[in-house]
């Protein structure tokens, strides 16, 4: 139906897109990464998925941390690779 359909269109502009895109579950995990995402980070996606961020981000864990309270907060940012 049109839902289907919405997160069809969905997916293909976040799998297009120039950025490296993630969602990160409440427990801290990846559960999905696009493929540009997988590109800035050198492996493949299915590498990323159901492990934390902090294994892949240079900051380590205190940033991830960082970045998780922004996005809480309602705030974002962008990191450039």
């Amino acid at each position: 139906g049109r839902l289907r359909a919405s997160e069809e269109r969905y997916r293909q502009l976040v799998e297009s897109a120039h950025e490296g895109v993630w969602t990160i579950d409440p427990e801290g995990r990846v559960t999905f990464a696009n493929g540009r995402m997988a590109d800035i980070l050198g492996m493949p996606v299915r590498a990323l998925v159901g492990r934390p961020p902090a294994d892949f981000a240079l900051g380590g864990e205190a940033e991830v941390a960082s970045v998780m309270a922004r996005r809480r907060a309602g705030l974002s940012d962008a990191c450039e690779a």
